[in-house]
């Protein structure tokens, strides 16, 4: 960003991409900086990954039912040997992943998948996202992780969703991380609200292990159980 008003505050730019379909198909490519979010449905947003950062995605129907959405996402640039961020050489931070999704008569299924790379550097820009994440571990990180969200409506008003999910990260200078989080809704639609019973469960550090090391690894979660009267 740069200073346009003289009181040393930047000004960055949030968003800005370009969609656009390959001639004579369905597929869809977005690319540039952008939302970036994985499928909830049981909670208001994910807990592993719900970001703004630069990449390109491309999403490809079949039918009417189905459609498979794959990524890649650049969340930050490291340091060099002399602190430059600038440097092409420098260990990056980068996300790949599938996303599916299948929708049928009362019951949506969404499996998904990502893997995240990491470099081993002392700091990463922007370090926004970075920081709110718990990819902790020391040197070279190989990120790894599986879920899926589902929501069923078995007869109306009545809707169920399930999230879960499973990671496990790998560092090269210290101890591995691993864990898996669960969030389970179900919900009954009234005419003026819809009133629901929502739990939710995670993985944890256990005693006499390394901080984190329990915990699904998070990108940069933002989880929120409600859209009101909730702070995560």
């Amino acid at each position: 960003g740069s200073d346009t008003t003289g009181n040393s505050v930047d000004v960055t730019m949030r968003q800005m991409y370009i969609d656009w379909l390959v001639p004579n198909t369905d597929i869809k490519v977005r690319m540039g900086r952008h939302a970036f979010d994985l499928p909830s449905y049981a909670s208001v947003s994910p807990m592993i990954a719900d970001l703004v950062a630069a990449g390109v995605v491309v999403s490809v129907p079949f039918a009417d039912r189905y459609n498979v959405t794959g990524f890649w996402t650049r969340m930050a640039r490291g340091a060099n040997g002399l602190g430059d961020v600038t440097d092409v050489n420098a260990p990056k931070y980068d996300l790949f992943g599938l996303v599916g999704n299948a929708a049928f008569d009362g019951l949506t299924v969404s499996p998904w998948a990502i893997y995240g790379s990491k470099g081993d550097a002392e700091g990463f820009e922007p370090s926004n996202l970075t920081a709110q994440g718990n990819i902790s571990g020391a040197g070279r990180a190989n990120i790894m992780i599986f879920g899926a969200g589902m929501e069923w409506k078995p007869f109306d008003p009545v809707t169920l969703a399930l999230d879960v999910a499973y990671g496990r990260s790998h560092y090269s200078d210290s101890h591995d991380q691993e864990g898996w989080y669960a969030v389970g809704k179900a919900a009954y639609a009234l005419d003026f609200a819809e009133p629901a019973i929502m739990g939710w469960y995670a993985s944890g550090d256990k005693k006499g292990r390394p901080e984190n090391s329990g915990q699904i690894p998070i990108i940069y979660g933002d989880f929120n159980g409600t859209s009101t009267y909730f702070d995560n």
